[in-house]
């Protein structure tokens, strides 16, 4: 298998979690080994992956209550499906993944990957992507329906099928969406026909013209207060040509001064004067009675000027808008949807089609795959069981039962591992099985069998070795390596025989400052190993016997 077709756990950075103030691990392809003590803290750099991989945050994980705990971990992805999760729910995508996770010093969590906020339950599933933790608290992916589906596709070659029934579910699915979005505007009461219709009827009746509202308001003024404006102008006009009046005594002053003008011609231009001012005067008057004319109005057209005003300010008070023109531009925009509903009904019809052309097609498809499942699982069931006797458990048995679904994006088969491992004991389903252990082996011989067929994640195996020796503990060592030609394995171990067949041996140990407890994690160099797996053979106390046993072991 290349170097780059399986997924990586490049590097996990951890800060003021548990016993740890500051750790930084590094992680190499192939298989690693964490050794240490009982008690040493192996378990935290496990508790530490699954924190930043969507696991519950417990209380008490801050070693200092004052701080903010943070654990990072870098990604390097093998293949595209990675890729194809961060395009469905829109997440920047890195050649690197990046996954944070932050406690705050009140508890409260935030969770981030590629530095963009997601919530718990969405990195969970990334999480679950990328990594499988195996060992005595139980095997989560192991009783997943839809990871033994993976597995059982990955070794019965159904690649081309399931391909094209992904295919065809995603057109179903995204047609099914669409269409649900029809529906849900044609049934919105601000988007439904008979309502856009009326408001369209409404506004087309009542004739909008731009710039009306401004013309009508200064004649609205002058109809309202013609009663006032007539009575001023009467008064005015009665002033200016009455008996006595200045238009007649003017008239009497430009008669006078030309009779004075036979005595005086200086008269003749004072009487022209005031002949001027008389004429401009009657003008006036004659203006006035004109203007007394004109404010003169039926009570018929004020009340028409009155309900326009109102319908036009009631039409903007209604559509929310300031002017007449933003309410013209409303009617524009109404007509368009009315138009679009049209269509959009239309579209629903189709949408309907195609839905259930899509439907129908999921439907042979998944057939089709189903039946490539059911006749590959006795066989893969029988390869798994021979390879349980082989890692020490001689009456172990497995039988996968496939029965029919609802398509979902697996297919339309559920599946359902059956185990036993004890003699007169039948096959039961997972969730019976009591033993993490066995499980946990159980979770390997499914691994190799499906290496370089389908990838997995990273696997991580707590102590799965518990409770074997010689023999069988080289044999599950032997085949944690041979699973690590198809996915990086980080293996918690007390077996020396598993420790000597890894490609990078980390090293976990406890120790006391001025701070308190803390943990240190060390990857080991050659001579480092070879030192701690002869005390994984002897004890703290290395004998010549067990460092030539580590020699061996290590060569081998």
């Amino acid at each position: 298998m290349s170097e780059n077709t399986f997924l990586v756990l490049k590097e996990l950075r951890i800060s003021n979690f548990q016993l740890i103030d500051r750790a930084v691990v590094r992680f190499d392809r192939g298989l690693t080994a964490i050794t240490g003590s009982t008690g040493s803290g192996k378990s935290m750099i496990l508790a530490a992956i699954g924190l930043v991989t969507g696991a519950r945050a417990e209380s008490g994980v801050h070693r200092d209550p004052g701080s903010r705990c943070i654990i990072e971990l870098d990604v390097q992805p093998g293949d595209d499906r990675l890729e194809q999760w961060f395009d469905e729910y829109e997440l920047p995508w890195d050649p690197i993944i990046v996954l944070r996770r932050q406690i705050e010093v009140g508890g409260r969590s935030r969770s981030f990957v590629n530095d963009t906020p997601v919530k718990l339950d969405r990195l969970k599933e990334l999480g679950e992507l990328l990594v499988h933790i195996h060992g005595q608290e139980g095997t989560p992916a192991l009783r997943s329906t839809s990871f033994q589906l993976e597995l059982i596709d990955g070794l019965a070659g159904t690649e081309k099928q399931l391909s094209e029934y992904r295919s065809a579910y995603r057109s179903w699915e995204q047609t099914s969406k669409e269409l649900h979005r029809a529906m849900e505007e044609q049934n919105d009461p601000s988007l439904s026909r008979d309502f856009l219709q009326f408001q369209v009827d409404e506004l087309d009746n009542a004739q909008l013209r731009p710039g009306e509202l401004e013309e009508l308001a200064p004649a609205l003024t002058r109809a309202e207060h013609a009663h006032e404006l007539i009575q001023a102008l009467d008064h005015v006009h009665a002033l200016i040509v009455e008996e006595d009046g200045p238009v007649q005594a003017l008239g009497r002053g430009e008669r006078e001064l030309a009779q004075a003008a036979r005595i005086e011609p200086a008269c003749q231009e004072l009487a022209q004067r005031l002949r001027a001012v008389r004429i401009e005067l009657e003008d006036i008057g004659n203006e006035l009675t004109t203007l007394i004319g004109d404010a003169e109005i039926d009570p018929t057209e004020l009340q028409r000027l009155q309900d326009r005003s109102d319908q036009l300010n009631r039409l903007l008070m209604k559509f929310r808008v300031n002017d007449l023109e933003a309410l013209i531009a409303e009617h524009r925009s109404l007509v368009e949807k009315l138009s679009a509903s049209a269509r959009s009904q239309e579209r629903i019809v189709t949408l309907q089609e195609d839905q259930k052309r899509h439907w129908s097609a999921v439907n042979d498809l998944a057939g089709a795959l189903g039946r490539k499942r059911r006749e590959a699982a006795p066989g893969i069931a029988v390869q798994v069981t021979e390879l349980l006797h082989a890692l020490g458990m001689p009456e172990a048995l497995l039988r996968f039962e496939l029965s029919g679904s609802r398509p979902d994006r697996s297919g339309a088969d559920t599946i359902n591992a059956l185990f036993s491992a004890n003699p007169g004991r039948g096959p039961e389903p997972l969730e019976k099985i009591a033993s993490g252990g066995e499980l946990a082996r159980l979770m390997l011989a499914l691994v190799v069998v499906a290496s370089g067929t389908h990838q997995v994640g990273t696997l991580v195996f707590d102590e799965i070795d518990t409770g074997v020796s010689g023999e069988v503990a080289d044999r599950v060592g032997t085949l944690m390596r041979r699973t690590s030609q198809a996915c990086q394995v980080l293996a918690i171990t007390h077996l020396p025989q598993v420790a000597s067949k890894a490609d990078q041996h980390l090293h976990v140990s406890k120790g006391v400052d001025e701070h308190g407890t803390y943990v240190r994690i060390q990857q080991l160099d050659e001579e480092e190993r070879l030192l701690t797996i002869a005390q994984m053979l002897s004890g703290k106390r290395t004998t010549k016997a067990a460092m030539e046993n580590a020699k061996a072991l290590l060569k081998g």
